[in-house]
């Protein structure tokens, strides 16, 4: 038996608290340094400062 009804959950209660703590956290990246910061944090980029330098330039282009 799964785990979920001991504690009055399912899973569909599951996934919809996943997809509410998802929108909330992806609600506060407002900015794109603040998107290629999360994405370093999760592994996703290797390496912020190439992605930081590559932003700046197309700033000015």
């Amino acid at each position: 038996m799964h785990c979920f009804p001991k504690h009055g959950k399912s899973n569909d209660t599951f996934r919809d608290d996943v997809k509410a703590l998802l929108t909330k956290h992806i609600a506060e990246l407002t900015t794109v340094n603040d998107i290629v910061w999360e994405l370093a944090a999760r592994g996703i980029l290797t390496d912020k400062e190439l992605w930081f330098e590559k932003l700046e330039e197309d700033k000015y282009s």
